[in-house]
């Protein structure tokens, strides 16, 4: 789930835990939130608890979360990190960087929603969940269903039409 982003390096399930990647997200999710943030950032301080809040309300888990770090030192990742409820990726670990130029993400708390399949479902969407909550949860969900509805007819039509000699 997720390889073409998160790889299959360990991501950490708690200050001391680390497992693959593929080993620590539930089949059951259907969306993956990577979260770029600090310890030192206003907005992020105010939207962290908010964001866990929603994340502890999930009956069923429908969405991960993965935190990657711009902390400058182990110390304040470690003390932010424990107060999340979600995954994170190593302090420092070289793929936070490699997803931050991939997404031009240049300032934090920034919110990149993908699909368990690596489609990028939004890749700014934190306010989105700041003002609308579990509601733009769903219409996250509802558009990485359409999406894949839409890429299962597509397939499916290329293939009636090659077999009727049209593709």
């Amino acid at each position: 789930m997720c390889e073409k982003y998160l790889g299959t390096g360990p991501l950490l399930v708690s200050k001391d835990t680390e497992l693959p990647a593929q080993e620590t997200i539930q089949s059951s999710v259907k969306l993956v939130f990577l979260y770029f943030s600090m310890h030192n950032c206003p907005p992020c301080l105010e939207f962290t608890p908010v964001f866990a809040e929603l994340y502890k309300e999930q009956e069923e888990k429908l969405f991960e979360v993965v935190f990657c770090s711009g902390d400058p030192t182990t110390e304040e990742f470690t003390k932010y990190f424990a107060d999340m409820p979600w995954l994170s990726m190593p302090w420092k670990d070289a793929r936070i960087k490699d997803l931050a130029s991939q997404f031009c993400v240049k300032g934090v708390p920034r919110l990149i929603c993908l699909s368990t399949k690596g489609e990028i479902v939004n890749d700014n969407c934190l306010k989105m969940i700041d003002q609308y909550g579990p509601q733009a949860i769903e219409d996250l969900l509802a558009k990485c269903w359409s999406r894949g509805i839409i890429n299962s007819l597509n397939y499916l039509l290329s293939k009636a039409l090659g077999f009727w000699g049209f593709g």
